[in-house]
């Protein structure tokens, strides 16, 4: 293979080496170990050859590789390993990736979130708390009108009150014996052994006390005949009174009257009752005399008034079973606890 200028330089450094170390160094001999032949061919002037040598590998090394030739790597990593036997091997190392530090602006971006979730938060409850306050005060309203239309409510009644009717009993009266007809009875006039059932002589006396004219003003009364029982007497004729006059607000009203407010209004009549199977037999029973008027106002509104009397004979509640009585003898005496108005 022919030399390029570089390689014929190194040839000729190689030579000049090996003349000059030679004339220099001729004469003298040397004791030294035997060398190779390399350093043998050059003779005395051994170093001169070792740096021709060097010279000339480090140009061989530098050529290019042709490319019809294999590559040198291989002999050279091979040269490389017996020129260096104890040359320390190199470990491979695996380097960790850390993730880099969060930058300034994703710090920025969370700390903004966090400042948008607090004012949620806090626009959360401001809400809330409207909402509270406007129920509250939707409550208060409601209260408050809910107290005005009950005062309305409650002046439109007073006011429908002061104005309707008020028809009040005034007074019941027992009327006085009129020939063979006495006051209570318990035969028939015109044939004394023929039973009749009790019959009481009365007169009712009411008064339009309210402001408003009273239609279809009618009156009705029993004479309520029992066996007395002190404990019980009083609350049996209460329930009786409710029974009876409600029944007689049930009735059709066929003499009605009218009556104008402060006028008063007059009705007779003869109130009879039956007696009751306890008594029968007997020789003497207690007797309550009630009174119900039912009328009618501007507004067609039925009202009913009631009342309780009772009935007494020479001042006694008992009553002789079968013996007629005349006015005389008996007494009515009033019982409030038996009023009710409506």
């Amino acid at each position: 293979m022919a030399l390029d200028g570089a390689t014929s330089s190194a040839a000729v450094g190689f030579a000049l080496g090996c003349f000059f170390g030679t004339v220099t160094f001729g004469a003298r001999k040397t004791a030294r170990a035997p060398r190779s032949k390399f350093f043998q061919a050059c003779g005395p002037s051994w170093y001169s050859c070792f740096i021709a040598e060097s010279v000339l590998r480090m140009t061989l090394d530098s050529e290019p590789t042709p490319k019809d030739e294999p590559p040198q790597d291989a002999q050279a990593d091979a040269q490389r390993q017996t020129d260096a036997p104890n040359q320390q091997i190199s470990f491979a190392t695996t380097k960790l990736d850390v993730p880099p530090p969060e930058s300034q602006c994703s710090r920025s971006k969370h700390k903004q979130k966090h400042w948008i979730d607090y004012l949620t938060a806090f626009l959360e409850l401001v809400g809330l708390a409207v909402l509270c306050v406007y129920a509250a005060y939707t409550i208060k309203i409601y209260c408050a009108n809910k107290e005005a239309a009950d005062a309305a409510t409650l002046a439109a009644n007073t006011a429908a009150e002061s104005l309707r009717p008020w028809v009040k009993i005034d007074d019941v009266e027992l009327r006085k014996d009129a020939g063979p007809i006495q006051t209570l009875m318990f035969h028939f006039p015109p044939n004394p052994q023929r039973v009749v059932p009790p019959t009481l002589q009365i007169r009712i006396s009411t008064r339009n006390i309210g402001h408003s004219v009273a239609s279809n003003v009618e009156a009705f009364s029993e004479l309520f005949l029992a066996k007395f029982e002190n404990t019980t007497w009083h609350d049996l004729v209460a329930n009786e009174e409710k029974r009876f006059c409600q029944a007689s607000a049930e009735q059709d009203t066929h003499s009605p009257r009218m009556i104008f407010p402060d006028d008063p209004a007059t009705f007779y009549m003869g109130t009879s009752g039956g007696l009751p199977s306890n008594v029968e037999g007997g020789t003497h029973t207690a007797a309550s005399l009630i009174v119900c008027v039912k009328y009618r106002g501007v507004s067609k509104s039925e009202f009913a008034t009631w009342a309780q009397y009772g009935l007494y004979e020479d001042g006694f509640i008992y009553i002789p079973i079968g013996k007629d009585a005349s006015f005389e003898e008996l007494k009515l005496e009033h019982e409030e606890t038996g009023d009710q108005a409506y």
